[in-house]
């Protein structure tokens, strides 16, 4: 089976078993993602926890649809006076596509977790 095929077939195995989440959890100017689903060729689960903050989370909550890099700078400068420079939010959007937290293609950005139901 190929490899993306078998990671595939047990994400499905796990959610349908309801086993992982990706999800977050919002507060006053902050978001807590939760997350255990395993890493690309491992079978367990381990609960993360990331916290993110300000202007941070706001971008995370942004991307609750696919968004251009360009979308995402003039969201920044229109709601926060550019606080960020375009290095750091592309710096950003890396660490958290590499985390497995946010999806990117062809400069697009979307964040993977759903809101926490309870």
């Amino acid at each position: 089976m190929v490899p993306v095929r078998r990671e595939w077939e047990a994400w499905k195995e796990a959610y349908a078993a309801r086993q992982t989440i990706c999800c977050y959890e919002k507060g006053p100017g902050r978001l807590f993602i939760l997350d255990n689903r395993p890493k690309p060729g491992e079978s367990t689960t381990a609960l993360r926890r990331i916290a993110l903050h300000g202007i941070a989370a706001a971008i995370y909550l942004f991307c609750d649809e696919a968004r251009s890099a360009r979308a995402i700078r003039e969201m920044i400068k229109r709601d926060y006076l550019g606080a960020w420079t375009e290095s750091r939010i592309r710096d950003w959007l890396t660490q958290l596509t590499g985390r497995g937290l946010m999806w990117n293609e062809d400069d697009r950005y979307v964040a993977l977790a759903t809101r926490r139901s309870n």
